[in-house]
């Protein structure tokens, strides 16, 4: 059964065909078959839901179920403000497949570049962490442009 059969009709009107904001793009080519994305921004609209969230999860099927809670970057980025974009996130996409099983969870941060070093060691502590299902996976970082392939065969 397709993912997209066991969502809501009100999670259904949360989604959308494409990765970006504004000058930031994931291009999605070749990973299309099956995918999904959840708009963040409708969802908290959909629901009413006031916590801070990442721009897109995205559901993949793929050698299992693949999920990615992405924050898209184009200017300053404040670590802890994505940090907890994803958090919320990764709890709502938990939430949403349920009892399914899920191969791999990719938190990922999107940008255009500019950490400043504080900020780069901050994403490599604990502190920045991404709690989902019993684990806590390292907050992953990759420029905008770079194609969800390339990023699916580094780490998923």
């Amino acid at each position: 059964m397709p993912l997209r059969d066991s969502f809501s009709s009100a999670l259904c009107e949360c989604l959308c065909q494409r990765c970006q904001r504004g000058n930031c793009k994931l291009p999605l080519a070749s990973c299309s078959d099956g995918l999904e994305i959840l708009d963040c921004d409708r969802y908290k609209q959909r629901y009413a839901y006031t916590q801070p969230l990442c721009d897109y999860i995205l559901f993949l099927p793929r050698r299992g179920l693949c999920l990615a809670a992405i924050e898209m970057k184009e200017g300053s980025i404040d670590l802890s403000q994505v940090v907890s974009q994803i958090r919320n996130a990764a709890a709502i996409a938990s939430r949403i497949v349920a009892k399914r099983s899920v191969a791999a969870f990719l938190p990922l941060l999107v940008h255009k570049g500019g950490f400043h070093r504080n900020e780069y060691k901050l994403l490599l502590s604990p502190a920045s962490r991404i709690p989902f299902r019993g684990k806590k996976y390292r907050l992953l970082d990759e420029r905008c442009g770079t194609a969800l392939a390339a990023i699916l065969q580094k780490y998923a």
